[in-house]
Order: structure tokens, then sequence, then C-alpha cells
């Protein structure tokens, strides 16, 4: 994973993980010091990158419209040199596959994590 240092208005700092869609960054823009995740898409080869750029844009706005304290905010959907960028609120915590690695979690604590989830899957639900 590599981009380069400088996006559109952010700082690229360094790589985050990268799925079937994207690669992530952790960036900052460069005015509001403001830390974000920065989502690029990435085409699958031989795909109509229309078809694809119009569905990250639609992912983009629907998440938009949800404000919820389990679901990220997103701060700017934008095209920067041939590419679809989706900077995404930052934040900070445990990756848990690294943590299930070291075995199973507490049933407590994997009860507060699918609850947390439940909730916020409800509310992206009623309010979409």
């Amino acid at each position: 994973m590599a981009l380069a240092k400088k996006v559109a208005g952010y700082s690229v700092l360094r790589p985050l993980g990268s799925g079937g869609m994207g690669e992530v960054f952790l960036a900052e823009h460069d005015i509001l010091r403001r830390k974000v995740a920065l989502k690029k898409l990435i085409l699958p080869e031989g795909q109509d990158q229309s078809d694809f750029e119009e569905r990250f844009f639609r992912e983009g706005r629907a998440l938009a419209e949800l404000n919820h304290q389990g679901i990220v905010a997103v701060y700017d959907l934008f095209n920067w040199r041939n590419a679809s960028y989706m900077a995404l609120e930052y934040v900070q915590g445990f990756d848990v596959q690294q943590l299930l690695k070291s075995g199973a979690l507490p049933i407590d604590v994997s009860t507060i994590i699918a609850l947390r989830l439940a909730e916020a899957l409800e509310y992206a639900h009623l309010h979409r």
C-alpha cells in the first residue's frame, strides 16, 4: 500500500488497512489539523470505473446522513488525480482481530461489543 504524501488538502501519515474496495490511510487535514481515515477507492481490474465510483459516492452520502456514536462520520468525498476518496472520522482504538489472537474474549467484553454493534446497526436501519 503506497500513496502520495499529499492528497488534496490532506497529509498522509501511514497506512491503516485495505479491503475489497479500497485502501485506508491515516491522514491529517492540512488546515484543520484533524486526523482522518482517508479511504481511496481501488477499482477491480476490468471493471467499469464510473459504476464503482457511483457506488463509492453513494456509500459515502448514505453514511453522511447517519449520526450515531457507533458509526464514523464522513467529512469529505472527492476526486483527486483520477481517484476517488472518502475522508472519515478517525477513531483510535484496538484491533479486535489482533486481540483475538491471544485467545477468546471474556463473555462480558464480547457482550458489550456485540450490543454496541447491534445498536449502531439498528440505528442505521431505522434511519435509511
